[in-house]
């Protein structure tokens, strides 16, 4: 079976409840799409969890992208700590220094998405794309460069959207845009994507983007797996999908 995570912010204790929970596996697979660290208290034991099992695969989310700037920026630690960072910060203070490289070289190691085929997840029916924040708007002005016209979409949605090709430009072209970025929610519902996607980074409960709702956000496109579970006072919660069959818990 494969199952999808977001957003666990730290949260080591419930999130090992929730693996408890779906009866997780060495014969199944997991995908985190980001942002296992930060605001919680559990962060190293979240990457830790990663590194050590091959059948779990962490996407990058702006917090691992905040703690990659860090290893090679130390002075952004600053800006990290304001961002939410200031608990990893601390548990990384109490570490060797060998140590704190491996997680550095880790979380700069990972991939910004990733694809899933109908082929290997019986059940799917279309391709999907697995990233944090799932798209970025073009704009020659944020860097007086031209955008590739590969990464505006067909708003009449006549033409199916190529989101792969674009998310791989804009997270290289525009890294620090594209990390938190909530451009997503902006996009007419016309637009049409090749693949769906599947995304955190904006907590449902928030009222961020829309109107703040308890469970995971679905539309023909996207689904946002992000349930809020850094906050847990005004709600949130663990959310875990398993995409066989699409059936979703919450913790």
């Amino acid at each position: 079976m494969h199952y999808v995570m977001t957003d666990i912010h730290g949260d080591y204790r419930r999130f090992i409840e929730m693996l408890d929970e779906v009866q997780f596996s060495e014969d199944d697979r997991l995908y985190l799409i980001g942002d296992v660290i930060d605001r919680g208290t559990e962060n190293l034991e979240m990457l830790d969890f990663c590194m050590r099992y091959t059948n779990v695969f962490l996407i990058k989310g702006n917090h691992e992208y905040f703690m990659e700037l860090t290893g090679r920026h130390p002075d952004f630690a600053m800006d990290w700590r304001r961002f939410g960072g200031r608990n990893t910060l601390r548990q990384l203070d109490r570490i060797s220094e060998e140590e704190r490289d491996m997680f550095f070289e880790y979380v700069e190691s990972l991939p910004w998405y990733m694809v899933l085929t109908p082929e290997e997840v019986p059940g799917l029916e279309r391709p999907y794309l697995l990233t944090h924040t799932g798209f970025l708007m073009p704009d020659d002005d944020r860097r007086g460069e031209t955008v590739p016209a590969f990464c505006i979409p067909d708003f009449s949605g006549r033409i199916p959207f190529d989101v792969e090709r674009a998310v791989d430009w804009m997270s290289r072209h525009y890294t620090w845009e594209y990390s938190i970025s909530s451009d997503l929610y902006d996009l007419p519902e016309t637009v049409r994507f090749d693949k769906r996607l599947l995304v955190g980074h904006i907590p449902v409960n928030s009222g961020h983007a829309f109107p703040p709702i308890p469970y995971m956000l679905e539309r023909r496109e996207y689904m946002d797996l992000d349930c809020g579970a850094a906050y847990r006072s005004a709600g949130g919660r663990i959310g875990c999908l398993r995409l066989e069959d699409m059936k979703i818990w919450y913790l």
